[in-house]
């Protein structure tokens, strides 16, 4: 959400402040006006209740009576259940324009206004042109490195690899792409098909010369199994003959 916010006019970024009774998540402040906004950022499974909302709302009304420039948001990932949108609804409209509640949808509307993450036809277009694959499910993981794509990768109709791109679609190294593929339950059992790696390999080969998948793995520093399913996909392509040895 920082980083939202900064693409959105916002700096002076304060996260965790502890206050008696009660912590805030996010502060800032608006570059131009200078005007602050007070911000709870919740990513939970289940969606936010009224109990939940009002007690960050509470929060916000005794800020709001210190400063009468301030501004509320409630981001949650998961979305709001009805007693919290009722509960919202109950505000007068008044407050409503000072204090806004955020779903999923928003948040993935306004980070893609913002550019900080490509809009699902690109990805589509960079993954189709790189990969054969039928593709399954995609979706967005965020982690201590930033804010990645993950895609599902169907073989005869089951989900069999995963691969990796960055928020924009760039390639990703493989180690990131490992500690993604440790921490995502999604992604037990299944290998992974660096996209990186299948670039070096075709690179590898582009100076024509007829190389085994072990000559090929020590020039390019990648194991024999990521070479394997790199030569598998170019072959997919018809940009690599493989033989038998």
């Amino acid at each position: 959400m920082k980083k939202v916010l900064d693409s959105a006019g916002y700096e002076d970024f304060k996260v965790d402040i502890q206050k008696t009774g009660r912590q805030i998540d996010l502060y800032a402040r608006q570059k131009v006006t200078g005007h602050p906004i007070l911000c709870e950022c919740k990513a939970h499974r289940e969606k936010i209740g009224a109990g939940d909302f009002h007690k960050f709302y509470g929060i916000f009304e005794k800020e709001y009576q210190q400063n009468n420039k301030l501004t509320g948001l409630y981001f949650s990932l998961s979305g709001f259940k009805s007693t919290a949108i009722a509960a919202y609804e109950e505000l007068s409209p008044e407050v409503r324009n000072r204090f806004l509640i955020c779903n999923g949808d928003f948040i993935l509307s306004t980070i893609r206004k913002t550019k900080i993450i490509a809009t699902d036809d690109k990805i589509e277009y960079i993954l189709k042109a790189r990969i054969k694959y039928s593709l399954g499910e995609r979706y967005l993981v965020h982690s201590k490195s930033g804010t990645y794509w993950v895609q599902l990768v169907l073989t005869n109709g089951k989900v069999t690899h995963f691969t990796v791109l960055g928020s924009n679609g760039e390639e990703v190294p493989k180690y990131i792409c490992s500690e993604i593929g440790l921490v995502d339950e999604n992604l037990k059992n299944l290998k992974l098909l660096d996209v990186y790696a299948i670039r070096k390999v075709l690179q590898n080969l582009l100076d024509g010369v007829s190389k085994t998948s072990e000559d090929i793995s020590k020039e390019t520093n990648e194991c024999m199994e990521t070479v394997y399913l790199a030569l598998q996909e170019l072959a997919s392509q018809h940009l690599v003959a493989c033989k038998e040895s």
